[in-house]
């Protein structure tokens, strides 16, 4: 697993660096004496702040930057690197938390045992993880018919995105099936798979 913290403090080519191994699992090292492949499979998790001063959209403080420079700073994360990353979560500022335990919130032991469900759901269908699943693995095997095959493609088109993107997209769903206990994806399935997919700012 690979953490980075304030990650739009990081150098743009640093992270484009990421992509492939993202994409691929691999990373190439090409010097004048030759080139390396190595195995470079990882989760990457990236946390950064909505803009410079860190307080847009929060209650605590007023942000001081203009719309631009919050748009600038988002930037740093280029388009294909965005297209490499499946889930994007915005947290909003917790509230102050009282001495109970916080309603509507999952306890972690059936977190746990939900996500080890749909994990051997993955395993007796195709003997592996959702994630690795190739573009042409992707069918009526996996549960992704006609239908939700459709309307992948017609979110798609609505959106702009990149067949990259489609491919991620329609993992997702099938992973959101997985925890819902449901052997096809359904169009519930795919737009909650969309709603991750982290948009460009305007």
């Amino acid at each position: 697993m690979l953490l980075l913290d304030e990650t739009l403090q990081f150098r743009s080519d640093a992270l484009d660096a990421l992509r492939e191994p993202l994409e691929g699992g691999s990373v190439t090292i090409a010097r004048v004496e030759g080139a390396l492949t190595m195995p470079a499979r990882f989760t990457l998790l990236a946390a950064f702040n909505p803009c410079p001063c860190g307080w847009r959209d929060t209650r605590t403080r007023p942000c001081t930057c203009e719309d631009s420079a919050a748009r600038r700073y988002a930037s740093r994360l280029s388009g294909p690197l965005r297209d490499r990353i499946d889930l994007w979560v915005t947290m909003a500022q917790p509230e102050p938390l009282d001495s109970g335990e916080p309603d509507g919130v999952e306890a972690s032991a059936a977190v746990a045992a939900r996500i080890a469900t749909a994990w051997r759901r993955q395993l007796r269908r195709q003997r592996g993880a959702n994630g690795d699943l190739p573009p042409a693995s992707l069918g009526a095997g996996q549960g992704i018919g006609a239908d939700a095959a459709s309307v992948i493609t017609q979110r798609g088109r609505s959106f702009g995105l990149s067949p990259r993107r489609m491919h991620r997209t329609a993992r997702v769903a099938r992973t959101i099936a997985d925890l819902a206990g449901a052997d096809a994806v359904s169009r519930e399935h795919v737009d909650e798979a969309l709603s991750y997919r982290g948009a460009v700012p305007a």
